[in-house]
């Protein structure tokens, strides 16, 4: 049986969040989720527009002049991903793929990163929710966690991913607001992650920025 995905949007836009902050990339939204999170700010979107092969879309990924490439969703790994990075190996796409995961398939994740036969780098991010928690093992090197802050309540589930990310040696540790468009919350959840990078000085502040300037 043949493989589809199917595609809420293709899209190239600056990406505001995380190490990538500030660069141009490809977005892919595949649509689907494994969560029904309350909070989602993507569900909108998450309305499947087009039905694409993996050699389909390797083609379109190829065809873009961004050096990386962002699979986005909904959670992309509910899908076979190995197939497309057969599919990229093959149309010789030498770019970066990131892969935005709540995390909830680590092991289609590691395969992925562990492949040998690509020529270019596979870089999963992972933005666990509540109440999955830390894995027992350290990820793989260069690992980066997203963690989305809302408050107090948040804190039981948070605090021990924000110290599973920071005793894990090469992992990357992003604290983000959920956005709001109520400026007063912004700043107290502002001034709480403040806080939190203090304790855990590894932790890096991550803002999403495409929704104050308007880059969605």
């Amino acid at each position: 049986m043949s493989i589809e995905y199917p595609i809420s949007e293709i899209f190239e836009s600056i990406q505001f969040e995380g190490e990538n902050a500030g660069r141009f990339c490809l977005f892919v939204r595949f649509t689907g989720c494994n969560l029904n999170c309350l909070w989602c700010d993507t569900p909108q979107r998450n309305t499947e527009k087009m039905r694409l092969q993996p050699h389909e879309l390797a083609r379109r990924i190829a065809m873009t002049q961004a050096e990386t490439c962002i699979l986005t969703g909904g959670e992309p790994t509910i899908h076979n991903l190995s197939a497309l990075i057969d599919a990229l190996i093959v149309e010789r796409v030498n770019k970066t793929i990131d892969i935005e995961s709540n995390g909830t398939d680590l092991t289609q994740l590691c395969a992925l990163v562990d492949r040998d036969d690509t020529p270019f780098c596979i870089c999963p991010t992972i933005s666990p929710k509540p109440p999955m928690p830390p894995p027992h093992e350290a990820l793989w090197p260069g690992a980066i966690l997203k963690l989305v802050y809302n408050l107090e309540p948040d804190m039981t589930w948070l605090r021990p991913w924000l110290e599973f990310g920071s005793s894990m040696f090469g992992t990357e540790t992003y604290l983000q607001p959920q956005w709001t468009e109520d400026e007063a919350f912004r700043r107290i959840q502002s001034r709480k992650i403040l806080e939190l990078c203090q304790q855990y000085p590894s932790v890096r502040f991550s803002i999403q920025g495409h929704k104050f300037y308007g880059l969605e």
